[in-house]
């Protein structure tokens, strides 16, 4: 990994690092914070669902933002500022409920909304430095992840749940250092990224993209079949992952666990990611991205059916090792696949979208639908019905691959 130079894999894996980091103070310890003190649990989930529900207009949104721009870096430097300073403000809107909400929704708007837009800029810059290599960037980010997971956990049992956001506001700041610290030269910002085929690069793409508008893009995704059969198989996957993993404390308790084994779990989940995100970049040079995808995809199956069967917490940390092969290799092949099959002029606002469906409206409808099914018909009853989700995703997405053929 090169050190010095505009793009290079060892910046953004820092970048990644540092913003998966400051993930971990909003995904894992936000909802014990605002219990603690003194929300119920239901807005705590409402709190929850309002950064996952923003997110699916804001992401695709700044998406487009950059693609008529090109100013990804100021636009990630930004939003991480904002989400900062709203995390910050937590504490002191005590048990505000409203003020809490609000401060949810800038986050999610802002600092919420980059990771689609942070892995189109890595694309866009790899066209030009071709050392840039996305899966092991983004696997350094889940290093970040797993690592502070832990390191939070310890700290806040000692020292008590608000320096959560002390914590992230750090956690962001060295994300925005790291953006910053990626340039590109004055004379290349008209440029755009090559073809996903290996072509060259297009000085006029950008003027393209501003002469193309909203009617243009919704036009443009519509009628990409190939982008439609992926973005309805992977809500699909989602759905019933987000629903697995909100309600996976529960299975945990059930068979005789603690909070011990649920961090352990989650660790082992984020840790498992790791070398499938390092192996991507190898597998991509000899296999179709939609050839992996569907493997991918069909881990998801298996992973997530053997849930249901794990007769003890010890068996399912082991089967949250399965992350990796599912989530760790689909994330970083998505994203070569998207670049692949999105127009030149709209390949930030494809990114960005993708997302904020399966990982917004998936997030949403996994969560409560997950509730409801657990409070009408039991915990197992629910890790019985994932597995079949799942399964038509995976055929959905079979059958775009056996069109290509």
């Amino acid at each position: 990994m090169r050190l010095r130079g505009d793009g290079t894999t060892a910046r953004f894996s820092v970048l990644l690092y540092c913003f998966w980091a400051s993930v971990v103070s909003i995904e894992v310890f936000l909802v014990p914070y605002l219990v603690e003190a003194g929300f119920r649990s239901a807005q705590a989930g409402y709190v929850m669902s309002a950064i996952f529900l923003v997110t699916i207009v804001s992401q695709p949104l700044w998406g487009y933002v950059c693609d008529r721009t090109g100013r990804h870096r100021e636009v990630i430097v930004a939003a991480l500022i904002t989400g900062a300073l709203s995390m910050l403000l937590i504490p002191a809107a005590g048990t505000s409920f409203g003020l809490v909400m609000l401060l949810a929704a800038l986050y999610s708007l802002s600092a919420n909304s980059m990771p689609g837009i942070i892995d189109s800029w890595i694309m866009q810059l790899r066209s030009r430095f071709g050392g840039v290599e996305y899966g092991v960037a983004r696997g350094i980010g889940s290093l970040g992840f797993a690592l502070t997971a832990v390191a939070m956990g310890r700290i806040y049992d000692s020292y008590g749940l608000k320096l959560n956001f002390p914590v992230y506001a750090i956690c962001a700041l060295g994300a925005i250092l790291a953006t910053a610290s990626i340039h590109a030269a004055r004379s290349d910002t008209r440029r755009v990224r090559a073809a996903a085929d290996g072509g060259a690069v297009t000085p006029s793409v950008f003027a393209a993209a501003r002469e193309s508008g909203i009617a243009a893009l919704a036009h443009s995704i519509v009628h990409n079949r190939d982008y439609l059969f992926f973005l309805v198989a992977s809500l699909g996957i989602v759905i019933g992952l987000r629903a697995a993993m909100t309600f996976l404390p529960l299975l945990i308790y059930s068979v005789g666990g603690v909070n011990l084994h649920v961090g352990l779990a989650q660790f082992a989940s984020a840790g498992s990611e790791i070398p499938f995100m390092f192996a991507a970049a190898f597998l991509l040079r000899r296999f179709r991205p939609r050839h992996l995808l569907l493997i991918a995809m069909a881990m998801f199956v298996l992973r997530l059916g053997l849930l249901a069967l794990a007769p003890s917490a010890a068996a399912i940390i082991a089967v949250q090792l399965l992350h990796g092969a599912s989530f760790g290799l689909f994330l970083p092949t998505s994203v070569y696949y998207i670049d692949r099959i999105s127009p030149a002029q709209f390949k930030t606002a494809y990114q960005s979208l993708a997302p904020s469906v399966y990982f917004g409206i998936g997030s949403v409808v996994g969560s409560s639908s997950g509730g409801l099914i657990v409070e009408r018909y039991g915990l197992i009853m629910l890790f019985r019905l994932i597995p079949l989700l799942i399964v038509l995703s995976v055929l959905l997405f079979g059958y775009s691959v056996i069109r290509h053929r």
